[in-house]
Parts: C-alpha cells; structure tokens; sequence
C-alpha cells in the first residue's frame, strides 16, 4: 500500500485530480434534483466514492507523513549519535596523540639526564684513571656519592616535567653501610635533592638500624623487602612515617626503590616525597608507570656506580698488597746480598 501511494501518478491524482473532480460533480450535481437529474444517483455514487478515496487516502497520506517525520527523526537522532562517537573518538585520538607526544617528551628528557651523568662519569672516571697511575689512590674525583647527587637532581627534574605543574618533592639515596656488622649496622642519607636547598635534618647522619626501628627506611632494609613501596595519599604516609616532633614536613605521597645487587642484598633505597598538594600520579598504578618507564634506569646507573666504585676500592688493596710484596721482595735481596 505504501509504495502504491507512494506512486507519483497516484499521489498527482488523490492530491489534485480527485478534489477537483469532487467539487466539478458537486457543481455538476446543481440544486440536488434527484426527480429531475437522471444521472443523480450515478452522481452521487462517483461523489461519494470519490470523497472516500479522498477522506482515506488523506488519513493514509497524513499517517505516511507522520512515520517519514519519525524516521527522519530516528535518522537525525542517530546521526547526532554517530557525529557523538566521531567526536569521542577524534578527542580520544588527540588524546593520545598528546599522551604520545608528551611520553617522548618526558622520555627525550630523562635520556638527556642520563646522557649528562654518563658523560660526566665517563671524563671523571678517565681523569680518576690517570691519578690511579700517578699513585694518587683515592676517589675524590669520582665516587658514588657524586654520583648519587647527580641522579637526585636528574630524577627530580624529570619529575618536575612529568608532574607538571606539580614541583614540590625530594629525591633522596640511603646508602646501606656493607662493612658494618651486628648493632653498628646503619644507613646514611647520602644524596637528596628537592625544591628547596635546605637539607633534611637528618642528611649525612648514620641511622643505626638496631635504634631507629621505626623509620620507615630502616624498616625496609630490616624486612630485607625487595619491592617498590608507594604510598598515595597522606593518610597512608602519617600511618608508616615517625615524627620525631609535630612540626613535621607535610608529606601527601612516598615512594621507595630498593636497589638491590646479587642476592636480593639491599645496598641502597632511592626515596621519592611529595609535598601538600603536590602528587607524582593520581594513584598507585599510575606512580609505578612512571617508576617504570622513567625512574628505573636511573636506579640501574646507581647499582652500576656503586659496583664500580667497589671495583676501584678493591683494585686499590690489590695494588697496594702488591706494593707491598714487592718492597719486601727488594727487602729480601738486600738481606741476602
């Protein structure tokens, strides 16, 4: 029924033909002298046949016009959701996009502060060299707790760049003392780095693990835990950390890395402090991305320093035992000459 209506001819003919047609046999129809008018009722029939058709096809024509409004609707609805999903997904991928750029950022960023610790390392270990075989044996010009220093501040401006505009933090590296047995074993701040130059009340101070149990750093070399500690809001901070008095610093997140050689043997904890409103990420997940993709090298370089500090301490008793084996070897043939 539909297509037939929707039939040009047929709709010229029920739209325009049939009301003429109905007004030309009502005119034709005169005064309605049916005694008079042979045709009356052949007139009458076509009349009412064709207003009928015309009272049917008007409500059929006015109902196909009501659906054709409705899917038009349905269509200019479905539309509006199409260019919604289109528009989601067009922010989405700019968001991405952004995310992306913004990751190659931040990673461009923290290889230029690794590449400047390398570089650094590499003229001092060269010059360090040259000093060893001049019989100067000692590690000033090189040593770990540069080192430390250096990736401190590396570390904390990266995290200024991948925390905008958040910059309120500090960057520390406790160095756990190897040769130290029994109730001298302690810990010693080593390195730290924040917004501010102030040094923390406790900088450079060994931290006897037999004493200062309740420190959270002590606690971790005493638990010998191996994994990353975050802690994400201040209520999680205030519950671990001890205060030696109320005038404390106003921590809101915490991070720990154990920095661990053979023999899961913490040898140093890098630490990471936010301040007030400060944050490193919103939550847990997102604080070990970071660590992940950013802070971890860093952490590698640290160990490597360390173990090649060792390796340099250790040459140097090698060097000097030789020394002296040879001054007794020319001792002995002196006497025996």
């Amino acid at each position: 029924m539909k297509k037939f209506l929707d039939n040009k001819i047929v709709k010229i003919f029920n739209t325009y033909i049939n009301p003429l047609l109905i007004g030309g046999i009502f005119s034709a129809m005169g005064n309605w002298n049916y005694e008079n008018d042979l045709w009356f009722k052949q007139k009458l029939a076509s009349l009412i046949a064709l207003f009928l058709l015309y009272a049917f096809t008007s409500y059929k024509y006015s109902k196909l016009d009501k659906e054709k409004d409705s899917e038009i609707k349905d269509l200019k609805n479905l539309l509006d959701e199409r260019d919604h999903e289109i528009e989601n997904i067009k922010n989405q991928y700019i968001a991405k996009l952004q995310s992306s750029e913004e990751e190659t950022k931040n990673y461009d960023k923290g290889m230029r502060e690794l590449a400047a610790l390398f570089a650094d390392s590499h003229s001092s270990i060269n010059l360090l060299s040259k000093q060893i075989l001049k019989g100067n044996r000692t590690l000033a010009v090189w040593n770990f707790k540069k080192v430390a220093t250096g990736i401190c501040n590396g570390i904390y401006t990266l995290l200024c760049e991948i925390c905008k505009p958040y910059d309120d933090f500090t960057v520390n590296i406790m160095l756990s003392d190897i040769s130290a047995t029994g109730s001298k074993r302690n810990i010693t701040m080593i390195a730290h780095k924040g917004k501010y130059e102030k040094y923390p009340g406790k900088f450079e101070e060994k931290l006897l693990l037999s004493k200062n149990k309740t420190f959270y750093a002590v606690k971790t070399y005493l638990n010998k835990d191996t994994k990353i500690k975050i802690l994400t809001t201040k209520e999680e901070v205030n519950e671990n950390f001890v205060y030696i008095d109320e005038d404390h610093p106003d921590y809101s997140q915490y991070v720990g890395i154990p920095i661990v050689c053979s023999g899961n043997k913490i040898v140093c904890l890098l630490q990471i402090c936010s301040f007030g409103n400060n944050k490193i990420a919103n939550n847990k997940t997102e604080i070990l991305d970071i660590i992940t993709k950013y802070i971890n090298p860093f952490t590698h370089y640290a160990l490597l320093a360390y173990k090649i500090e060792k390796g340099f301490i250790s040459s140097f008793s090698i060097l000097e035992k030789l020394e002296e084996e040879k001054k007794d070897a020319e001792k002995n043939n002196k006497q025996a000459n």
